[in-house]
């Protein structure tokens, strides 16, 4: 029975072309220095961005640029994501998170998302989109590229500084 009841399963599953759906795609923010601002071309993205807060995002390539006073340095990063694979009929894979860590005086960094650790921070809580407009390109220099993939995700990022740091 069990055997019949899962071969015609597969069955309706090919003959319907049903493909169990991606997990979402989650993003969150963190700073031991809050940034003055921000710019991203992630139309998921709320104006002002919360730390720690995670915000559904979608899979695709994403620009994310920002400003800390204390270092005096415009930040950018290119980043792409995926989701998890669905694996069963109608049973979506499991969701993903990350966070993007914005350094004052290193290179940003992203991670897979774990948890909310540490003492709260003295540093405000949230950062706004800036009003500005984004720095051309060929003011980017780039210092650094990776790519990792772990249990059915894929993270690409590249990014570096801004030679002219002052807007």
């Amino acid at each position: 029975m069990k055997k019949t009841l899962a071969i015609t399963v597969l069955a309706l599953t090919l003959a319907t072309g049903c493909a169990s759906p991606d997990g979402d795609v989650y993003i969150s923010f963190d700073w031991t220095y809050t940034p003055e601002w921000f710019d991203t071309d992630d139309s998921n993205l709320p104006d002002t961005i919360y730390r720690n807060a995670e915000y559904v995002t979608g899979e695709g390539d994403y620009y994310f640029e920002y400003y800390h006073a204390e270092s005096g340095y415009i930040r950018w990063i290119w980043y792409t994501l995926t989701a998890h694979d669905g694996v069963l009929p109608f049973v979506p894979g499991e969701d993903a998170r990350f966070e993007l860590f914005l350094s004052a005086f290193s290179d940003p960094a992203f991670i897979q998302w774990q948890s909310s650790t540490g003492a709260v921070s003295e540093e405000p809580d949230s950062i706004t989109a800036s009003a500005s407009p984004r720095q051309p390109e060929d003011q980017r220099v780039q210092t650094f590229e990776q790519t990792l993939t772990s249990a059915g995700w894929t993270l690409s990022i590249r990014g570096g500084v801004i030679e002219a740091a002052a807007r």
